[in-house]
Order: C-alpha cells, then structure tokens, then sequence
C-alpha cells in the first residue's frame, strides 16, 4: 500500500514489453520492476489518461482527490473495503493486507518460489509467504495450478 502511495505517474510504464511499474527504494528495500498483470493494464490505462487531465499539482500517481491530497493508510483502506463489499467477499479481513496476502496465495499456487513472491511483494523476509504458504494444501496446490493453467 505504501509503495503504491508513493508511486509517480513516470513510475508507471504502460507502454513497455510488457508493462511494468517501477517501485522505488525506501527503506531497507531495493527499487524494483513489478510486471503488470494483463487484467491491471487497462483500468491503469484509463486511470493514468484520468489523471493527466485533472488538474492536480505533483506526481503521484495515485491520489485521493482532485486538489491533489494523497492517499493516507486510512483512506486506502476505506477503498479496499468498498470494493470489497462491493464484490461481495464480507468473510475476510477488510483492509489492504487482504490485497497482499491474494496476490501472495495466487502466486505460490501458481508455482512462484517464495523468494520470488516475496521480491514481488517488497518484503524483507519469506515470513510472508512462509505463512501463507502453510494455509495450502496439496490437493489445493494441485487443483489451482490446473484451474490458473486451464485460463491461460
């Protein structure tokens, strides 16, 4: 959430092969490259042709209104349960940690080492997905990895 936060409108590279965004070093983290999902390109897409024509000073990419005020962890989180509810997913934890911890599972199960998701993701540490990881089961493993290959 906070890389996301921090994120410029340059960061964002929706023309590339294949697009990507690139996330800045803060902290004890290394600046990166995050390929996009296909599924993200066209609402960020939309969204990054949104933003050039508003008239907001700065270059954050994401921001929380038109004078140009930055995202805080509580509005983000105010986002996330809104598209939740919206969905209709009211069993889980309504905030952005349920964000990271789907594209944690999904990864593992698509075969991603815990190295690598947890590259992907930021962290410091494989906890993450140590933890997450413990939640699967092989039957579960198996039967997801033949669903994600199966929609290609």
């Amino acid at each position: 959430a906070a890389e996301a936060r921090a994120a410029h409108c340059a960061d964002l590279r929706l023309d590339a092969t294949p697009p990507y965004l690139v996330v800045r070093a803060h902290g004890p983290r290394d600046a990166r490259t995050m390929h996009l999902a296909s599924f993200a390109v066209p609402a960020l897409r939309a969204w990054s042709t949104r933003r050039a024509a508003l008239p907001i000073e700065g270059e954050l990419l994401f921001t929380l209104t038109p004078d140009g005020r930055p995202i805080t962890d509580m509005s983000f989180g105010r986002i996330v349960s809104e598209i939740l509810n919206a969905i209709g997913a009211t069993d889980v934890e309504m905030s952005p940690r349920t964000l990271r911890n789907t594209f944690c599972r999904r990864h593992l199960l698509a075969g991603h080492s815990r190295d690598d998701v947890s590259q992907m993701l930021g962290l410091a540490s494989n906890r993450t997905c140590d933890r997450i990881a413990a939640t699967l089961t092989p039957a579960q493993t198996l039967q997801e990895n033949v669903e994600v290959e199966r929609k290609g």
